[in-house]
């Protein structure tokens, strides 16, 4: 049952999976011809995983006042990725909301039915963030492909420099965010439409990306708002358990929405 949950739920979305990822195949591609375009005109970023990396991850600091960090663009790669992987979330269970009669027949109750679509939840999961790893290695590995004129300028960057630590963290953060959005999709649509839903998540997000205020698990997910909160190793370990602890919470309300049908 639980395998053919899993084909059914992917083969039922294959066109809004693909959607999904078209921005996402643009934006590592697009990756790749800034790099050969630095190279002609003589100057480059570094070609390692740590900065590709860091360039994603690093967000946005908001100053006092409300004002950009100098010299830094909205973070469009960060908010591509996240908001990309909501929208593969978006819609199945509403979709599956009209079939009431027969997802009874099939599963025996409602609980059962919203466990297998929490098991389909996490198999999605995995696949978009292996898929998103496939295609960093894939670009640095066509960088690495180019040769490097002797005259061109490696230009050092510091989003290549931050301590392994923080990297290996704010991933988890930052795949810890899309799951906590993405089943807080899933809740909401046992009881209002999709489109509405996804509207709300992504307003929650940007109200976090260009907050001043630790409120919200996007502050967790960036570079430019966690890097000293990461230095206390006790305090991180505590914040990922708390992030786990409200991704499992997310699933029983889950669970108490759908109990009686909805």
């Amino acid at each position: 049952m639980l395998s053919y949950e899993i084909t059914y739920g992917i083969k039922k979305r294959w066109l809004i999976i693909c959607i999904a990822f078209i921005p996402i195949i643009f934006l590592f591609i697009n990756q790749y011809i800034l790099y050969k375009s630095g190279l002609t005109l003589g100057a480059a970023f570094p070609n390692t995983i740590s900065y590709h990396l860091g360039k994603i991850l690093y967000g946005i600091k908001i100053m006092n006042g409300g004002s950009i960090e100098r010299n830094r663009q909205l973070p469009t790669q960060w908010m591509l990725i996240q908001f990309s992987y909501l929208l593969t979330i978006s819609g199945f269970v509403h979709e599956e909301r009209q079939n009431r009669q027969a997802n009874i027949i099939l599963y025996g109750t409602y609980r059962r039915w919203w466990w297998r679509k929490i098991c389909w939840f996490y198999t999605l999961s995995i696949g978009y963030y292996l898929l998103i790893g496939l295609f960093e290695l894939m670009e640095h590995r066509l960088e690495l492909m180019i040769i490097i004129p002797n005259n061109v300028e490696i230009i050092n960057s510091r989003f290549g420099n931050f301590e392994p630590k923080i990297y290996v963290y704010t991933i988890i953060f930052f795949i810890l965010h899309s799951l906590l959005f993405g089943m807080l999709q899933m809740c909401m649509e046992l009881k209002i439409q999709s489109t509405v839903a996804f509207i709300i998540n992504i307003g929650i997000m940007l109200s976090g990306i260009f907050s001043t205020k630790f409120i919200l698990p996007c502050h967790l997910a960036m570079i430019a708002k966690n890097s000293s909160i990461l230095q206390n190793t006790s305090l991180t370990i505590g914040l990922i358990i708390l992030g786990i602890l409200l991704l499992i919470s997310e699933q029983i309300t889950g669970r108490q929405l759908s109990k009686n049908g909805f």
